[in-house]
């Protein structure tokens, strides 16, 4: 099948390790910064509208860049509503967690005589080192013309498009389209939105995108097909038009032309991830499952996603649940609140017969109680889903073995409580508070952690742990009993 290719289990493992970050943006822009006397309400659009343009000039030459909607749509989860008023120090942070390798930080200064200053800086977020662009000035009417400027300026310092002819986007909008559009899409209330859209008279292929993803939202799929056909053959809005086609279609069970959609996008290897996990999870409905199996693993191999990990698991699991607890695991460990790997934990909790035990342990740092989706398969829609990241290791994981070494057991058991409630999620925490209590001569909790551990991660040095505490407290058949529940371990010494 064209797009997929064949991996190890083993490799696989590994890509995910190494590149879970893989699909992370190379530049992220966030609204430029607007300073004026006037109220920055009235004047404010024009910060949105020079993310806008810069963002998509950057996509229409394939950079990867993380779209204005998503940009949007973070910084209003984050508490920061327009006009995006917030500081270089809070954008380099905001930054940071999107996983973006640059931010471009852009300022519009209106002056007195109708006269607009634009100035920018492309900041490194590794070395937080300052590209300072070539200022512009104008008149406010050629506010597009500038933003056009920018952007030249801007490729210039981009190293994918050094050497490469620059294709400027058109979006065949008058400025005052433009402000209307801008200004329409700010609204909170989608028909809103939508009927303030409708009033721009124009054949804009970013105005039909916006509508389609309006009526999208609305769960209008229908409406939503029909503007977005008139993108099928737009360079810039092509590719988007079709993955929210596929989406669309497989909203209206129209399964077999959503998979169409889904197959170009795999040739085009366009949103990759996305796209595989979509494919995968038709195929999976048409009774496709080994087809379905080759796009989840060429997804995960890219990229780890909390979709894919629970799609996976849910056809696979049957099958080889080692290795499908060690993905859930792994994206557990980056992705510590999502729902519906959560979901998962919690069944597989449930069937344990040492569930009370384990449960006692994890009900400090997790809800054990709560509601959780019931879905069956997860698709991936990146123009409309919240965003996510996923977080680092948690603070002073290392630590835990220097304390053992040094025999400090009352240390190990605070610091594993504080790194715990970071992230319950590493058998390392449980591991190292086991074997505080076991030389405490604590066997009982030493026992509960001990399975927490294990039940975390099936591996010799858990198990060992295990046996040793049956052994000390004689009790070799509950040792037994436990190594038949989590199955046998092979030696991995």
């Amino acid at each position: 099948m064209s797009g997929l290719k064949t991996i190890s289990k083993f490799l696989l493992a590994l890509l995910a390790l190494l590149m879970v970050n893989l699909h992370a943006e190379e530049i992220v822009l966030f609204p430029f910064q607007v300073e004026t006397e006037n109220p920055r309400s009235v004047y404010g659009w024009l910060g949105v509208a020079g993310s806008f343009y810069l963002t998509n000039a950057l996509l229409l030459n394939n950079v990867s860049v993380l779209d204005s909607e998503n940009v949007l749509r973070f910084l209003q989860e984050n508490k920061i509503y327009f006009p995006f008023e917030f500081s270089k120090a809070l954008a380099i942070e905001l930054g940071r967690v999107i996983g973006a390798k640059k931010i471009l930080w852009a300022e519009i200064v209106l002056k007195k005589d109708a006269r607009i200053f634009l100035k920018s800086a492309l900041i490194d977020l590794d070395t937080l080192e300052q590209k300072i662009l070539p200022a512009f000035e104008g008149k406010q009417e050629k506010i597009l013309s500038l933003f056009r400027e920018l952007f030249l300026s801007l490729s210039r310092e981009v190293s994918f498009l050094k050497n490469k002819k620059i294709e400027i986007p058109d979006f065949k909008l008058t400025l005052t389209e433009f402000e209307t559009l801008i200004k329409g899409m700010l609204y909170k209330d989608l028909q809103k939105r939508i009927e303030i859209l409708q009033t721009i008279k124009s054949d804009s292929p970013l105005l039909s995108w916006q509508l389609g993803l309006l009526f999208f939202e609305q769960q209008k799929f229908s409406d939503s097909l029909a503007v977005l056909a008139r993108l099928y053959d737009d360079s810039l809005f092509q590719n988007r038009a079709f993955f929210l086609s596929g989406l669309a279609e497989y909203k209206l069970k129209n399964y077999r032309q959503a998979l169409n959609y889904f197959i170009r996008l795999q040739q085009r290897d366009f949103r990759a991830v996305e796209s595989n996990n979509n494919a995968g999870v038709i195929y999976y409905l048409m009774g496709q499952s080994n087809i379905a199996r080759q796009c989840y693993l060429y997804s995960l191999s890219l990229a780890l996603t909390p979709e894919v990990i629970y799609n996976y698991f849910q056809l696979e699991s049957e099958k080889d649940f080692d290795h499908c607890w060690k993905w859930l695991i792994m994206g557990l460990k980056n992705f510590p609140a999502d729902n519906s790997l959560q979901k998962i934990f919690f069944s597989q909790l449930e069937k344990n017969a040492f569930s009370d035990e384990i449960g006692t342990v994890l009900q400090s740092y997790i809800d054990l109680n709560r509601e959780l989706p019931q879905e069956k398969v997860l698709l991936q829609n990146p123009y409309l889903d919240a965003f996510r990241s996923s977080v680092s290791q948690p603070e002073g994981l290392n630590e835990l073995e220097v304390l053992f070494n040094a025999q400090n057991w009352e240390a190990i058991l605070e610091k594993a409580e504080t790194i715990a409630f970071q992230n319950p999620f590493y058998a390392e925490i449980y591991y190292y508070q086991a074997m505080a209590y076991f030389n405490l001569k604590n066997f009982a909790e030493a026992e509960k952690y001990a399975l927490c551990a294990l039940f975390l991660e099936r591996e010799n040095r858990n198990l060992a742990l295990l046996q040793q505490i049956y052994q000390t407290v004689n009790q070799p058949e509950k040792y037994e009993f436990a190594r038949k529940e989590f199955f046998s371990v092979p030696d991995t010494n």
